[in-house]
């Protein structure tokens, strides 16, 4: 395990990782029209059409193994896991 120090720490760019859950049709697709930073879409639904002009890119995510991808590129694999098991740096490539 690494220590960072603080000045490494501030040197790294880092953005915003974030997800919106309600219910259905409270508005959560059309936040991106909201946002100015560059933005990826991940689309579980197929429920982009109220946003159809954002010139955001998406991702179209179907499968659970699609989903695990999207988390362990998002979070990082586990190396603690065995290599069959979900989210488990193997299955992550």
């Amino acid at each position: 395990m690494k220590i960072i120090s603080a000045e490494e720490r501030l040197k790294q760019q880092t953005g915003v990782k974030m997800a919106i859950f309600g219910s259905y049709g409270v508005g959560k697709t059309s936040l991106l029209k909201t946002l100015d930073e560059p933005t990826i879409c991940l689309d579980f639904e197929a429920g982009l059409l109220a946003v159809k002009e954002w010139p955001g890119d998406s991702i179209t995510v179907r499968t659970w193994e699609e989903a695990r991808d999207i988390a362990c590129l998002i979070g990082g694999a586990n190396p603690a896991l065995k290599a069959s098991s979900a989210y488990s740096q193997e299955t992550s490539n």
